[in-house]
C-alpha cells in the first residue's frame, strides 16, 4: 500500500468519525429538547376552559405578630407556584378565619413588579387581643375561686392569658347567672366590658355584676296529697316555710325526695310516687 493510499484511508476514517460524532451530538440535543418540552408545565384553565396564564409567586402575611407566618402558611392550601385561582383564595380566606386566632382579615391580590404573569397574595390580619387580665366588681354572694370552679365545670375555656373569644365570654357570663341563681340571687344581671391596655395587644376583661335581691320562699303548697297532710310532708322533707329559693333547694332535692318517699313507705305505700317542685 502507498502512502498516499494510507493517507486517503486516514482522512476517510476521520470524517466518518467526525460525522458519527456529529449525529450523536444532534440526538443527544434532541432528546434534552423533549424532555425539557414533557416537563414544562401546562397551562391552567378556569372552570370555562380558557387557559390561565397566571400563577402565584409568593404569598405574604402581614400584621401578625404572635402567630409565626409558617405557622398560617401551614394552615392554607395554595402555595408559591401554584396557578392562580380566586376560588382557591377564598377557601384559604376561610381557613385562617377558622382558626379563631383573628377579629378581621383582609385580602389583597397584587402584580408582580418583575413578572408579568406573576400575582402576590397578601393577607392582611388583626390578632385578637390577649386577656392580660379577669376581675368580677360587684360579686358578693360566692368567691372567684367559686367562679373558676363553675367555669371549669362547664369547661368555658376563659382565662388569664387567653385569646379574647366574644363566644366563650358569653358562655362565661351564664356560667355566673346560673351560679347565682343556684345562691338564691335569680334576678342576678352579669355585663361583661374590657379596657384595652395601653401600648400591647392585649386587654382587661371586666364582669359587672348586680346580684339583686335574694328570693326567699314565702308559701308551699302541695297537691296531690290525700293520705299526708301538708305539714306531715313538710315536716318529713326537713323544710321550713322559709328559705333560700335556689341553695339547699337544689342542691339537696334529691335527698328530699328519698325522705319524702321513705314516710310513704313506712305508712304502707309500697310504691311511693316522686315529688314534682315548681316555683311560682
Amino acid at each position: 500500500m502507498s502512502l498516499g493510499d494510507a493517507a486517503l484511508r486516514s482522512r476517510a476514517a476521520a470524517r466518518k468519525q467526525f460525522c458519527l460524532r456529529i449525529l450523536a451530538w444532534t440526538f443527544f440535543v434532541y432528546l434534552v429538547g423533549m424532555g425539557t418540552a414533557n416537563a414544562r408545565p401546562v397551562p391552567s384553565q378556569d372552570a370555562q376552559g380558557t387557559p390561565n396564564p397566571f400563577y402565584v409567586e409568593r404569598i405574604d402575611f402581614e400584621g401578625n405578630r404572635r402567630i409565626r407566618s409558617e405557622t398560617l402558611r401551614a394552615r392554607i392550601f395554595t402555595r408559591d407556584g401554584d396557578p392562580y385561582k380566586p376560588e382557591a383564595l377564598e377557601r384559604d380566606f376561610r381557613a385562617l378565619w377558622n382558626t379563631g386566632y383573628f377579629e378581621d382579615i383582609r385580602l389583597e391580590v397584587q402584580d408582580s413588579p418583575d413578572h408579568p404573569n406573576g400575582k402576590i397574595i397578601v393577607f392582611y390580619l388583626t390578632e385578637r387581643p390577649i386577656i392580660r387580665r379577669i376581675e368580677y366588681k360587684g360579686l358578693k354572694t360566692v368567691t372567684e375561686s367559686d367562679v373558676l370552679d363553675a367555669f371549669k365545670d362547664a369547661k368555658v375555656g376563659l382565662s388569664v392569658e387567653a385569646q379574647f373569644d366574644p363566644t366563650k365570654i358569653k358562655k362565661a357570663q351564664v356560667v355566673i347567672q346560673e351560679l347565682l341563681a343556684a345562691h338564691g340571687h335569680q334576678f342576678a344581671t352579669v355585663k361583661p366590658t374590657y379596657e384595652k391596655i395601653a401600648a400591647t395587644n392585649a386587654v382587661k376583661l371586666v364582669f359587672v355584676v348586680d346580684e339583686g335581691p335574694k328570693v326567699k320562699i314565702g308559701k308551699i303548697t302541695i297537691q296531690g296529697n290525700h293520705a299526708f297532710s301538708n305539714d306531715k310532708i313538710i315536716r318529713a322533707m326537713k323544710r321550713s316555710r322559709k328559705a333560700s329559693l335556689r341553695g339547699k333547694m337544689r342542691i339537696k332535692s334529691d335527698l328530699r325526695y328519698r325522705q319524702l318517699a321513705r314516710c310513704q313507705f313506712q305508712h304502707g305505700f309500697l310504691k311511693p310516687h316522686t315529688a314534682q317542685i315548681s316555683v311560682g
